[in-house]
C-alpha cells in the first residue's frame, strides 16, 4: 500500500529473468476495481519485486548463483505502464534473480543460502556499475556445492531483526548483528540448522523501527503476573485485561450486593 504518493516518486519493478522497469507513481494514483497493467512480461518471465524509489536511489540486484549488481536507478528511464522494461542484469545460463533491493546509507547486503548459510557485507564493497552487466561475486562461488544457491538477499541495518522460515515449516528469529560481517567473496556461516531434506524457503526483514514499535505496544498490554494494566484494569496471567472491572479488591457486583444488604438490614437503623 502507498499511504502518500508524494513520499516516493517511482515504482521500480524487477522480473526473475533480470528485466527492470521504472514507472512514475502518478500512473497508479487511481486504480480501477479490475486493476491496472503495471508491466508487460515476456513469455516465461514473471514479476518478482516492486520497490518504491525516489529518483536518486541505487538499486541492488542479486542472483541465485552468487552475483550482485549495484547501479543507479536513473539508468532506467521512466516508462509507461504497459512497457516491458529493459535489461537490469546480465544473467549466466541457468541463473535467475533472487532479490532486488534499494540501497540504504550505512547498510549491509545480507545473503542467505538455501542450505541455511548466510553473511552480511557492507554496501560500500559494491561500487555502482552500469546497468545490464553481470555484476560482482557476492559469495564464494567455489563453496556453492556446500552452501547452496542464494535463496534471498536483503539490505539490512545492524539493529534489524530477521525471520527465517524453512520449507518444512520451521521458523527462527534472530538479529542482524548476530550474523557475521564478511567480505563479498566468502561463504558465510550457518544461520539456520536444517533437518534432512529441509531448506530455507523465505527470509523476512523486521526493521529496527518496527521492532521498537512492537516491543513498546507489547509492554503496554502484556504484563507478567496479576498486575494492573496501563488502562487501570486488572490483567489476567495471560495478559488479557478484564474489560468491566476496576482494579480494586472487590468486584463491582460484590460492592453492589453489600450496599443492598446494608439498605435492607433492619438493624442498620438502630
Amino acid at each position: 500500500a502507498v499511504p502518500d504518493f508524494s513520499e516516493s516518486n517511482y515504482c521500480t519493478m524487477m522480473t526473475r529473468k533480470g528485466t527492470i522497469k521504472r514507472v512514475d507513481l502518478s500512473h497508479f494514483a487511481s486504480v480501477r476495481p479490475s486493476g491496472l497493467i503495471a508491466m508487460g512480461l515476456n513469455e516465461g518471465d514473471e514479476l518478482g519485486w516492486a520497490r518504491l524509489t525516489h529518483g536518486n536511489d541505487d538499486i541492488m540486484v542479486v542472483t541465485e548463483q552468487g552475483f550482485a549488481l549495484r547501479f543507479e536507478e536513473t539508468e532506467v528511464r521512466a516508462m509507461g505502464r504497459a512497457a516491458t522494461g529493459v535489461t537490469g542484469i546480465r544473467l549466466k545460463k541457468g541463473d535467475r534473480v533472487t532479490s532486488m533491493e534499494v540501497v540504504e546509507p550505512g547498510g549491509d547486503l545480507l545473503v542467505i543460502t538455501i542450505k541455511g548459510y548466510g553473511k552480511r557485507t557492507p554496501l560500500t564493497e559494491y561500487t555502482a556499475r552500469s546497468r545490464a552487466t553481470q555484476g560482482v561475486q557476492t559469495i564464494d562461488l567455489n563453496a556453492m556445492p556446500i552452501v547452496g544457491k542464494i535463496v534471498a538477499a536483503r539490505v539490512v541495518q545492524k539493529a534489524d531483526h530477521l525471520t527465517l522460515i524453512s520449507s518444512g515449516g520451521v521458523i527462527i528469529r534472530t538479529t542482524v548483528g548476530e550474523i557475521s560481517q564478511a567480505s563479498r567473496a566468502t561463504r558465510g556461516v550457518r544461520v539456520m540448522n536444517l533437518g534432512s531434506g529441509d531448506s530455507v524457503a523465505a527470509v523476512a526483514r523486521i526493521a529496527e523501527a518496527d521492532v521498537l514499535m512492537f516491543e513498546t505496544s507489547e509492554a503496554e498490554v502484556s504484563i507478567p503476573g496479576l498486575v494492573a494494566s496501563p488502562n487501570g484494569k486488572r490483567a489476567e496471567p495471560n495478559g488479557h485485561a478484564e474489560m468491566d472491572y476496576p482494579a480494586n479488591d472487590l468486584d463491582e457486583e460484590e460492592r453492589i450486593e453489600d450496599d443492598l444488604t446494608e439498605d435492607n438490614d433492619p438493624e442498620a437503623d438502630e
